[in-house]
């Protein structure tokens, strides 16, 4: 058999593989297979030389033949689990790579690939050993040590990850993936700038490396260079179009910064084709289509994401599932699987306990100290804190606009402290060097939060506060502010916080806003003498279920119009046409663009009834309704989300316009249409109550709100854990 020439010439099939010549090796392979079907040695070069070529599936074809000769083949076991992570079945890959290392556990290599497996599965700490476990094998491993670094900074800690990746490039300069991932662990510090140079190293050494191109549109967006970042998206999909990371940071910024809705949803359409499971892709997706009013499978979609959510898959993010879900339970596992993915605790809080100083320092955490929606509800607050009893920091992760919003919120602080270009880390030891006491987050899963801050434990008490209406599922947080109709006493579980509850209603509204300004209907493209239904949520919080009821109940309003805000063009085609596919001619929605606050709050007068949404109710705009003297009729959801406009109504004590059921709200919005007696004692009761109502009375409020902090501390000085309490 030595002298057979098949066998003879496996040496040149080596040599041609050696040097890349991968289709003369492989005919040479496949002659040697067809004589001897049972040589093992070269059934693994052909696993080999597939698994280089990406052919994967026929690569893990020939490991199995391979393993099923020689089930002691380390090598085969090791790339048959390179094979499944290329197919992203990492759980699948790690029992092949255990198999290697229980035949051979001094192999690098294999602990490597393990970890990297263990790191894709998000299992950091495991990973982090199989790394250390290869570098104690091989300490010049620059790929361990780039591996281990990025494992690092998945779980927050940046600086070892830093460490890490500067060892991996001190072996090997100028090494394209450590630069890559320096580059994006700089990123997360808001080192923009040399996170831009190292992915320039890194592209001239390798300019076909699609990552880094993607990692540098990461990098413009964070800076708002969004031409420049969306070529870098584009460049790296010219060279890997099926590289579904770029087709997603493109796609949504398509849809973000150039409300491009055909193309957006084009890439995202393209992520779910590749890769199904693809972090959030999917309520990515159905959350551009309900900010567009595309309903088509809608029920489907949210089928799948329900099943993902109770799977602990990461689905959805939990602002966008807010919008779209009524079930208490689900919303939780949506917060608790984002926390844990993005933001698991990583405590860095000296104890303060047994402080004692006579006044409380607050900080209040907020992408939004300017003019917006969450700033125009509690500027009123910071005004009417008791400041001999409390000290109020703000910790602004936004900007300043120099609007007289901001310049109220300016006065009311002690101080505002700018953290928006400050890392994690370093925001949270600016609120510690605060010696602040009690830490609000304003933002929760909305707008541009900060969880990583509060993850690190920077204040001893932590609170969800208004910004989010519901559970963060975050063990960092304890305390979340409500009132016992958005969170009813028997339905504590539901969230991760111990609860606060206020006397009147959780929302905190300023009584000093301004008065409403006058308009007309002509103005505004809207006919007189007819009755007029509003809406002005946001086009994600309309479901097709809800627009169903709207049309119905346009249907038994003779003569009756409804005023929507128009969130985008998409949105008011859509809704034209499903009107006319409902029956209801399409001139008879009418569209409100967006206007400055005064100016909405203006307009609301000329209608004569707002019609709420579920599973996500009105919330800042439920009060501007009724500031505005305008009657809103509402249905009592099962979730926070949901109940928000019942907990205004009723601390306007205004409970008849309540519908407990879609049946009696669609009933309800119908008879109030068709009465206008009815209708006009209400509004003439909205005007009475709104300057003598609970939910306008600022220093009320904050009496209360003040109450539950001192609760709050005063539990956690005596040494308790936090635990439900009312004011």
């Amino acid at each position: 058999m030595p002298d057979d020439p098949i066998l003879q010439r496996l040496d040149q099939a080596i040599a041609f593989h050696r040097n890349g010549l991968l289709p003369q090796a492989q005919s040479l392979y496949e002659q040697i297979i067809a004589v001897y079907p049972l040589h093992c040695d070269t059934m693994y070069l052909l696993g080999l030389l597939h698994l280089q070529q990406s052919q994967n599936d026929r690569s893990i074809q020939y490991f199995d033949r391979v393993i099923s000769m020689r089930p002691k083949y380390a090598g085969a076991w090791n790339n048959r689990g390179i094979a499944l992570c290329n197919l992203g079945q990492y759980d699948r890959a790690i029992p092949n790579f255990d198999k290697a290392l229980e035949l051979d556990r001094k192999q690098p290599e294999v602990w490597n690939n393990r970890g990297a497996a263990l790191q894709s599965l998000g299992r950091f700490k495991e990973a982090i050993e199989s790394f250390n476990r290869a570098l104690a094998l091989k300490h010049d491993y620059a790929e361990a040590w780039n591996n281990r670094g990025a494992t690092w900074r998945d779980l927050g800690n940046f600086q070892e990850a830093l460490a890490n990746c500067q060892k991996a490039l001190e072996l090997r300069p100028s090494y394209p993936k450590a630069l890559n991932n320096l580059a994006m662990i700089l990123c997360e510090l808001k080192r923009y700038e040399e996170a831009l140079s190292c992915l320039d190293t890194a592209l001239a050494a390798a300019p076909n490396y699609a990552e880094a191109w993607n990692s540098r549109g990461n990098v413009l967006w964070e800076i708002k260079r969004f031409e420049p970042a969306m070529a870098s998206y584009n460049k790296a999909l010219a060279l890997n179009p099926n590289y579904s990371e770029a087709l997603f940071n493109r796609g949504n910024t398509y849809w973000t910064e150039y409300r491009d809705y055909r193309s957006a949803v084009k890439d995202l359409e393209k992520v779910m084709q590749l890769s199904p499971e693809y972090d959030y892709a999917a309520g990515g997706l159905l959350h551009l289509r309900m900010q567009v009013g595309d309903w088509e499978n809608f029920e489907t979609q949210m089928a799948a994401i329900d099943a993902g959510v109770q799977a602990g898959k990461k689905v959805i993010e939990p602002f966008a599932y807010m919008a779209l879900s009524g079930s208490p339970i689900n919303l939780k596992l949506c917060a608790s699987t984002q926390t844990n993915d993005g933001y698991p605790a990583n405590p860095q809080l000296r104890s303060t306990r047994g402080r004692n100083r006579r006044k409380i320092r607050v900080g209040y955490v907020s992408g939004e100290f300017r003019e917006q929606a969450t700033a125009y509800l509690t500027a009123g607050l910071y005004e009417a804190h008791d400041k001999n009893q409390f000290e109020i920091v703000g910790f602004d992760n936004g900007f300043s606009d120099d609007g007289p919003t901001r310049k109220r919120l300016e006065l009311a602080f002690d101080k505002i402290v700018d953290i928006s270009k400050m890392d994690d880390e370093a925001a949270a030891r600016t609120v510690g060097e605060e010696e602040i006491d009690i830490l609000i987050n304003l933002n929760g899963y909305f707008g541009k939060h900060r969880m990583g801050v509060f993850a690190q434990r920077p204040a001893p008490v932590q609170v969800n506060f208004l910004g989010y209406p519901g559970t963060l599922g975050a063990s960092y947080i304890d305390y979340i502010v409500a009132d016992e109709i958005v969170i009813p006493r028997g339905e504590a579980r539901f969230y991760s916080e111990a609860i606060a509850w206020l006397p009147d209603t959780y929302q905190v509204n300023d009584s000093r806003r301004d008065e409403v300004g006058s308009t007309t209907r002509a103005e505004h493209g809207l006919p007189d003498k007819v009755f007029v239904f509003c809406s002005f949520n946001q086009g994600y919080k309309l479901t097709p279920t809800m627009f169903d009821i709207w049309m119905r109940i346009l249907a038994n309003t003779h003569g009756s119009v409804l005023w929507i805000l128009e969130s985008n063009k998409e949105f008011a085609q859509h809704l034209r046409q499903a009107a006319l596919e409902r029956g209801i001619q399409s001139n008879r929605i009418i569209f409100a663009p967006i206007v400055r606050a005064d100016q909405h709050l203006a307009r609301m007068t000329l209608a004569d009834l707002f019609l709420d949404t579920l599973p996500c109710n009105a919330h800042t705009t439920a009060s501007d309704a009724l500031w505005a003297g305008l009657p809103l009729v509402t249905c009592c959801g099962k979730a926070f989300a949901g109940r928000v406009a019942t907990s205004i109504l009723k601390a306007m004590n205004l409970p008849e316009l309540v519908a407990g059921n879609l049946k009696d709200y669609e009933a309800l919005a119908i008879d109030l249409a068709n009465d206008s007696g009815k209708l006009l004692r209400i509004r003439k009761a909205i005007g009475l109550r709104r300057h003598g109502s609970a939910l306008f009375d600022t220093a009320r409020y904050t009496r209360h709100l003040e109450a539950a902090y001192r609760k709050m501390w005063d539990i956690y000085q005596s040494g308790g854990a936090p635990q439900n309490f009312g004011v």
